[in-house]
């Protein structure tokens, strides 16, 4: 019998059992690519398959097949552990350019949570004009280049964004490169004509914070004068809304969970479904509240919650059945390696309104997220023996190699904590992966689950 007609399970199935009894099964190799239903009557026909010791690829049973083409089952002598990898590398060694631009570090909000502390202003002429010229040099070997506008509030520096960003289709349109672009804004300065100039400008994809309701949101995220933000905000959401025109708009509402805002759920949840709950455009996160360091966090850290009281308080509300609530991260949790950071890509940057270069937006006093600085002639001073230890990694630990998480995950959600052992090296998915069924069931009543038939 040849070597390859030899099959073995692989190491990252998943499954889970639908309200029907059906299985629903998942590759993390694969993703969504791979999700696939046994009916109820097949199951223990299914368990058997992959129980035996010996299973042979036979073409005469067309379900071997199908769970061996959606990897399920893999050719014996495979190494998964070297796929994964492969897989990584292809990913942050990916040749399109990523910028996180912060084209100003100031922030018209003080919310409570922050962690930023505002000591640079808005980027400079000359420090915009440095920036083109370094994007013009990397695109050289670039496919593509993709800004990310973060701050500060970058809207705050709209005149920025509008001078580099028009530079940068230019720059692509020039060298036939890709283009893309998407932003995370308080969006209190998104008004209607803010919003009709970034579109035109190729800016689709915002991320836009709502904090629960009014009440609670305006505890947490205020201006600089103490005044909520919350009536402002949904204003200018809801003119997104209400212009159809904007059809490639993706609008992810965050929001930043609390004790009290799980409290008062519900109100939110009534608002949001009766505001966006119908428009496609419009999805929902819900996000551990994190301790990012600044004094601020301190004044409510009786106040945070893990991820597993925030999976179990949604799950207590069935809002994983809901139909007007449309999970941002539900899809997302089953791409490969969607949980590696963006930090561990080699082409991954991130610019100070100074034109100093980070990897990292959130911890950026670790002497390890200083990479160098753009010159005025587009240089850069770079450490590049400190820069590959962001993005080289060889996975030491065995409990993540066996995890069948592992090809979401690759242990790189944090590349502070994994490889510069800065931080705990926790496992960052294991509230994800214990809420994995709740997300298959939303997304099974979504999708098109390819049934196997025994």
């Amino acid at each position: 019998m040849p070597a390859d007609d030899l099959l073995k399970v692989s190491k990252f199935n998943y499954s889970c059992v639908d309200q029907d009894g059906n299985l629903l099964l998942c590759n993390f190799s694969r993703g969504q690519n791979s999700f696939s239903k046994v009916l109820k009557n097949n199951v223990d026909k299914y368990n058997i398959v992959m129980g035996s010791e010996n299973i042979i690829l036979d073409e005469n049973k067309s379900y071997i097949g199908d769970l061996y083409n959606r990897g399920f089952l893999v050719n014996s002598n495979v190494d998964e552990y070297l796929r994964v990898q492969s897989l990584y590398y292809n990913n942050s060694m990916a040749d399109t350019l990523s910028l996180i631009v912060m084209p100003t570090e100031q922030c018209n909000f003080r919310c409570k949570y922050c962690y930023e502390l505002f000591e640079k202003g808005k980027m400079t002429v000359d420090d915009q004009k440095a920036l083109l010229k370094f994007i013009q040099k990397r695109t050289s070997h670039s496919s593509r280049i993709h800004i990310s506008w973060f701050g500060g509030e970058p809207l705050e520096a709209f005149d920025v964004v509008e001078y580099i960003t028009k530079n940068v289709m230019t720059i692509c349109s020039n060298k036939k490169i890709g283009y893309s672009a998407n932003m995370t804004t308080n969006a209190y300065n998104l008004n209607a004509g803010t919003f009709d100039k970034l579109y035109k400008m190729r800016i689709y994809s915002y991320q836009i914070t709502l904090d629960g309701f009014r009440e609670q949101h305006d505890k947490q995220r205020i201006k600089l004068d103490g005044s909520g933000t919350f009536d402002k905000i949904v204003e200018n959401l809801l003119y997104i809304k209400n212009s159809p025109q904007y059809k490639l708009a993706l609008i992810t509402i965050r929001i930043n969970v609390t004790k009290e805002i799980l409290e008062n759920l519900d109100e939110f949840l009534r608002f949001y479904k009766l505001s966006f709950g119908e428009d496609k455009r419009f999805e929902i996160r819900f996000a551990i509240t994190g301790n990012f360091g600044g004094e601020k966090i301190n004044d409510i850290t009786d106040k945070l919650v893990d991820g597993d009281t925030i999976y179990e308080g949604l799950s207590s509300r069935h809002l994983y059945e809901d139909k007007l609530i449309n999970f941002a991260d539900a899809l997302k949790a089953f791409i490969p390696m969607n949980l590696v950071c963006y930090a561990a890509s080699k082409n991954s940057f991130t610019i100070g309104s100074d034109l100093s270069i980070y990897k990292c937006t959130i911890h950026f006093n670790p002497k390890e997220n200083h990479l160098g600085k753009i010159l005025s002639n587009g240089d850069t001073t770079i450490d590049e023996d400190l820069h590959n230890k962001w993005y080289i990694k060889n996975i030491e630990k065995q409990e993540c190699k066996s995890c069948f998480y592992f090809p979401c995950c690759y242990n790189a959600s944090c590349p502070l904590k994994s490889n510069f052992d800065i931080f705990e090296d926790k496992c960052s998915s294991s509230a994800l992966k214990k809420n994995l069924k709740n997300y298959m069931l939303f997304l099974s009543n979504k999708l098109d689950f390819k049934i196997i038939n025994f």
